[in-house]
């Protein structure tokens, strides 16, 4: 779990480090797709919900970002109406970094504990961090796509 978090991560900060310019940020790559803005901000917004279902005492107060990131969310166009990029990249790592520490302090035992307020799929705790990877991962594809839209090439086929 630790890895698949490093590494989903990893990919999607380095995807968004290079959207370099404010229209980047709200370009989709269908009309009715997600921008860039808005998965940043739902990742944190989901991490921070997975963060609560496992340690409640841990997870902060972003309701105001639920009418902009929560499920069903609508996205706007208009850069303005969002936090700006820096500091959705600063809220990222700060969350991530939180969420992290909850899953080391996860013991064995932990990770079978049953999960009561959250969806029927996310049943225990490991499931959580399961499906944070897996959310995670989803939208980072959205991502990839916008930013081969903008003329970038893939992260895959670059030289390491």
């Amino acid at each position: 779990l630790k890895l698949a978090l490093s590494h989903t991560r990893g990919f999607t900060e380095q995807v968004l480090s290079e959207f370099k310019h404010p229209q980047d940020w709200i370009r989709r790559a269908s009309p009715n797709s997600n921008h860039a803005i808005w998965i940043a901000g739902h990742i944190l917004y989901a991490e921070n919900f997975f963060t609560g279902l496992v340690d409640p005492s841990q997870k902060q107060d972003f309701s105001k970002y639920a009418s902009l990131f929560g499920k069903g969310s609508s996205l706007a166009d208009n850069l303005d109406n969002y936090p700006s990029p820096e500091e959705i990249l600063q809220l990222l790592k700060d969350q991530r970094k939180i969420f992290r520490e909850v899953l080391n302090n996860c013991t064995e035992e932990d990770f079978q504990r049953k999960i009561e307020d959250g969806p029927a799929f996310m049943f225990d705790v490991a499931a959580v961090f399961q499906m944070s990877v897996w959310h995670e991962s989803l939208h980072c594809g959205q991502l990839t796509v916008i930013h081969r839209s903008l003329g970038n090439s893939p992260l895959a086929d670059r030289a390491n």
